[in-house]
């Protein structure tokens, strides 16, 4: 059974930035992307992310599904992603954006 995490981030208002928006960030996301894509999604291990923003722009919510509970442990525990989970929980609690996570079982990796 695949593992689903909904996290919905909310912030105060549309002047702050999202993390993944903020030209501030040490993370090269590009970097990420990649390490996340051939260490994760290209061993199947998770999936596409889904990213859906609000109508009004203050609630971003993100998809992502794992294969299992062990790929939600690897993630977790990499380095490479845990830098960036780091620093953008640092980003939000300075800025007022608050999070919430839900953890789903799923049929499948598909969305």
């Amino acid at each position: 059974m695949a593992i689903q995490h909904t996290i919905v981030f909310t912030r105060p208002n549309t002047d702050i930035a999202w993390y993944d928006d903020y030209d501030g960030k040490s993370t090269n996301m590009t970097a990420l992307n990649d390490h996340v894509k051939t260490t994760f999604m290209d061993t199947g291990k998770v999936s596409t992310t889904q990213v859906a923003g609000s109508i009004d722009g203050l609630t971003r919510t993100i998809k992502k599904r794992y294969a299992n509970e062990a790929a939600v442990t690897e993630f977790f525990n990499d380095a490479t992603v845990m830098g960036m989970i780091n620093e953008r929980n640092s980003y939000n609690t300075e800025n007022g954006i608050t999070r919430s996570i839900t953890k789903d079982i799923q049929e499948d990796m598909t969305f």
